[in-house]
């Protein structure tokens, strides 16, 4: 349909190039974890997630959901190192000029804080560093993986992503008074989020030959990402505080203050948009097509990635 470049020879020695930097990352780890560390691991785990998602429907049900598995325990390990409410509570202090909501703000995120772990026991990382060996593994069948033909990954993989993203999104921007409000629920938000994620990880791919159109529009997903990100820590930040025993004023400021904020969110959500979904399907499948042909991929050749040099994990 597209003709072959090989794009599945790209897509797998991304993949094992990122395997390999966790597995490197973890052989090294000593003493507490970085909040660094933390964010790279869960970035890249995201990011097989959705090389899996442009694999769905070429390697079939059954892998694609033992890798989704296998990848899940990753965010199950990894301790939560800067805490979301801490973060939600710094959005509201910024716009909040009233002090009295500004101490019921900080009195509410310092009981909702608490303590947040620092390291990774050995078990652990071991557990973690078995998952990515186990990805390796699976990415190494390459005999298999190289049969996928490009037309393959970019209409059942990349273009199948952006359709979903817009099609859940578009609910996500609708009149808080429509649609059964259903920009405020969080089953709805967090399946919009993991399309728009998707979306954002096949571009990046793609990065070397993006073109300015698809550049500009991996820019806006990113800011649509965090937006939608922002409302679910914001939601669950005033869910919590419902949940605390202090005074009905203070917890009146706070809801005030979160209505106020998540209103703001809304409103560049909309604007957000059609900068990234702006794009019907026919015309982003055709964009991406140029994107993949002007790669220039001939031949990738998988070079042996060296074993992470530690004895717990050879």
């Amino acid at each position: 349909m597209y003709g072959r470049m090989q794009l599945a020879d790209f897509l797998v020695s991304r993949a094992l190039q990122i395997n390999n930097e966790c597995l490197q990352l973890l052989s090294g780890l000593e003493g507490e974890l970085k909040v660094q560390d933390v964010r790279l691991l869960t970035t890249n785990t995201r990011q097989l997630l959705s090389f899996w998602q442009m694999l769905r429907w070429s390697v079939g049900r059954a892998p694609y959901r033992d890798a989704v598995k296998r990848l899940q325990l990753v965010g199950l390990e990894l301790p939560m190192l800067d805490s979301p409410f801490a973060r939600v509570a710094s959005r509201l202090l910024v716009k909040t000029r009233d002090a009295g909501s500004s101490r019921a703000i900080c009195g509410a995120r310092d009981v909702l804080v608490g303590e947040t772990a620092r390291g990774l026991d050995p078990e652990q990382v071991e557990r973690l560093a078995c998952v990515f060996q186990d990805e390796s593994t699976c990415w190494r069948d390459y005999s298999v993986l190289r049969q996928i033909g490009d037309d393959e990954l970019i209409v059942s993989g990349i273009v199948r992503a952006y359709v979903q993203g817009r099609r859940r999104c578009v609910r996500l921007v609708a009149d808080p008074g429509a649609e059964d409000g259903v920009f405020n629920k969080p089953g709805k938000l967090k399946s919009g989020l993991a399309w728009v994620r998707h979306a954002v990880n096949h571009l990046e791919l793609l990065m070397p030959a993006l073109s300015d159109g698809n550049k500009t529009r991996l820019r806006y997903l990113r800011k649509f990402s965090r937006n939608l990100v922002k409302q679910i820590e914001l939601d669950e930040f005033t869910i919590a505080v419902a949940e605390l025993e202090m005074k009905a004023g203070w917890s009146r400021r706070i809801i005030r203050a979160a209505d106020e904020h998540k209103h703001r969110i809304l409103k560049g959500r909309r604007k957000l948009f059609p900068r990234c979904y702006g794009a019907k399907k026919r015309e982003f499948l055709n964009s991406i097509t140029e994107d993949v042909h002007n790669l220039g991929l001939q031949e990738v050749v998988l070079l042996p990635v060296e074993k992470v040099r530690s004895g717990e994990f050879v």
